[in-house]
């Protein structure tokens, strides 16, 4: 029994790797900075809590309804995360909008699974039906996002969110493993500065 129990322990981590989702667009998780920028043609954004944030213009794959490539890198993990971002403009009652988040929804269930979705609009302050996206924009109000395998290491997730009057984006997000690494990684060095300047 002891040594069953042993065996399933090593292979714990090899279990987690293989549920790992892949990255999308033909990326690929754990690549450089390096890799980003001379492959990819990445352009970095800015920094954030140790990530680098990179707009990645060339991915292997393009999709027509994407208009931006986000990768998030962490230093020795590499990329970590990946969002892929759509804007919508002039659509007051949230139709374009509505039918692209239902659409990736259906492609995302078909290859994850069902998602655990929130998803409501008009419940208060903005109840017209030309103010869908300032609903969305206003917490409590309206809510469009599903969440694909929900409570695991990787994950993938799906927002349609609003801006202003007829404006909104549609976002999907991909955590890898290494994601969750990171995470843990960064609350570590956030501790050791904090004990470093008492």
């Amino acid at each position: 029994m002891r040594i069953a129990t042993f065996i399933l322990f090593l292979l714990m981590p090899c279990i987690s790797m293989a549920e790992d989702i892949p990255a999308p667009m033909g990326l690929t998780w754990g690549a450089s900075d390096d890799d980003l920028t001379s492959k990819f043609g990445a352009i970095k954004a800015g920094d954030q809590k140790g990530y680098e944030i990179f707009i990645i213009n060339k991915p292997p794959i393009t999709l027509g309804n994407i208009d931006s490539v986000i990768g998030i890198t962490y230093p020795k993990l590499g990329l970590v995360k990946v969002v892929l971002a759509s804007t919508i403009s002039n659509d007051a009652f949230g139709t374009a909008g509505s039918k692209l988040y239902a659409d990736f929804k259906a492609k995302l269930t078909e290859k994850y699974g069902k998602p655990k979705s929130y998803e409501y609009i008009n419940k208060k302050l903005y109840t017209e039906a030309d103010e869908y996206y300032q609903c969305l924009n206003y917490e409590g109000c309206g809510s469009m996002i599903s969440f694909f395998k929900e409570g695991q290491p990787s994950n993938v997730s799906l927002e349609l969110s609003g801006k202003m009057r007829g404006e909104g984006a549609l976002k999907i997000s991909y955590e890898s493993n290494l994601f969750s690494e990171s995470q843990k990684s960064a609350e570590k060095e956030l501790q050791r500065k904090e004990s470093a300047g008492l």
